[in-house]
């Protein structure tokens, strides 16, 4: 929701304050994102899956937590939404799209992650602190 509202933003913005990249690259660097940060987005939903199945058999361990792309970030799917957003800024040329999307990803990381990250202690404890240390929260 957070990202589609700054999407939004930046398209009125974009509107009054047209600014576009010079680099035709930067368009391709945004269409490799867009075809791949929804694969990184399924990949993070399947491990979800294979986690909540994990949990219902036994007693969690930190190594359960580090299962697809958890291995190496704490909130794939935020990161694979953020690459989406640039990428589809980028593809079409917006700097104000691009700045939106940093907001986005700057409220995101610093109300909701933690918000969520918070619950997740709660419901796991230690282990999940462990899971934390280990894992960088992005790229």
């Amino acid at each position: 929701m957070v990202y589609m509202v700054c999407l939004l933003a930046g398209i009125i913005l974009d509107g009054f304050f047209k600014i576009n990249f010079t680099n035709v690259g930067m368009q391709y660097l945004g269409l490799a994102c867009m075809v791949l940060s929804p694969l990184l987005i399924s990949w993070a939903q399947k491990a979800s899956r294979k986690f909540k199945h994990v949990h219902s058999l036994r007693e969690v361990t930190p190594h359960d937590f580090m299962y697809g792309p958890y291995k190496f970030l704490q909130s794939p799917t935020h990161m694979g939404i953020f690459l989406l957003s640039l990428g589809f800024s980028l593809v079409i040329n917006s700097v104000a799209l691009v700045l939106a999307t940093f907001v986005a990803y700057l409220i995101t990381h610093l109300i909701f992650i933690p918000t969520q990250q918070k619950l997740l202690k709660k419901k796991y404890g230690a282990t999940y602190e462990a899971y934390l240390k280990k894992v960088r929260l992005s790229i």
